[in-house]
């Protein structure tokens, strides 16, 4: 690859992800499930069932707070030995303070929980897995693998971490973070949406109907990191966080139109449809 001036775009990455770390958020909901989402009286699973696509949001979006439970689901995944799991979307709060929805898997234990006090649930902050819809979370969990040729694929790789704390009677959320199983660009790197993602999948695993859990109960320097990868065998993955930008801060799009070439561009639009190993394949070992 040409070079494209990654090291550019650096100051804005790092005043793009200051700008988002001041962004206000929705106060805090009540610990107690409503009757269904936003109120409707309907079960999420009843909201899950009438949906077409249980990835798409409604909209509007039902109204509620950060960690409502919109549609909810039993599905199966590769821990069914270990586990119960459940398919949850819900409410969430983007970078901007906007209200959002998202996914994730809240995964309850066959395993007794032998410490002390009720068992603990535990958010589980997944690594890079891509940027492509198909290699969200959820969908791994799911199918173990995902394989689309000539190159794409994915392995649930974390999955050995997650079975160790379900073998220990641990209650663990996977969020699917913010536009990644959802519709949108999955704003990789941003770490006010990853954390906001993961507290609020949390926060509706203690809202879920008919669960024994009780309902009491991401990398700072960014440009330091982009001059890490340049080079290496990861070095694709800047894509994802440049994908990541322009879907949480528009303004930046225009600017990387004007420091980006053609490739750079390029390796943009096919990075946003891609697993890591194809990203690690097509575009590692290659300076900025």
């Amino acid at each position: 690859m040409t070079r494209w001036t990654m090291r550019r775009l650096m100051p804005l990455a790092a005043l793009l992800v200051v700008a988002a770390c001041g962004s206000s958020r929705e106060a805090d909901g009540p610990d107690g499930a409503a009757s269904g989402p936003g109120g409707t009286g309907i079960s999420c699973a009843e909201a899950a069932a009438a949906a077409a696509d249980f990835y798409t949001p409604p909209q509007p979006l039902p109204a509620g707070q950060p960690g409502d439970v919109i549609r909810c689901q039993a599905i199966t995944t590769v821990h069914a030995s270990l586990a119960s799991a459940t398919l949850v979307m819900h409410r969430t709060t983007d970078a901007h303070g906007h209200a959002t929805a998202t996914t994730g898997i809240v995964f309850e234990p066959f395993a007794p929980w032998s410490g002390a006090g009720p068992r603990p649930l535990l958010g589980f902050s997944h690594g890079t897995y891509g940027q492509g819809p198909q290699c969200a979370n959820s969908r791994l969990m799911a199918a173990g693998v995902q394989f689309t040729p000539p190159l794409d694929g994915m392995l649930a790789y974390e999955s050995a971490f997650v079975q160790d704390l379900l073998g220990a009677g641990i209650a663990v959320t996977m969020t699917d973070y913010q536009r990644f199983a959802t519709p949108g660009v999955h704003t990789y790197f941003n770490r006010l949406e990853q954390a906001q993602a993961n507290i609020d999948l949390v926060r509706a695993a203690r809202h879920l109907p008919g669960t024994g859990l009780s309902p009491d109960g991401p990398p700072r320097a960014i440009p330091e990191l982009l001059e890490f990868l340049d080079n290496g065998s990861f070095m694709g993955v800047s894509g994802y966080y440049l994908n990541s930008l322009a879907e949480a801060h528009p303004e930046a799009d225009a600017v990387l139109a004007q420091r980006l070439n053609a490739q750079g561009a390029a390796f943009r639009a096919a990075t946003a449809q891609q697993c890591i190993v194809e990203t690690a394949l097509r575009h590692g070992y290659q300076a900025s």
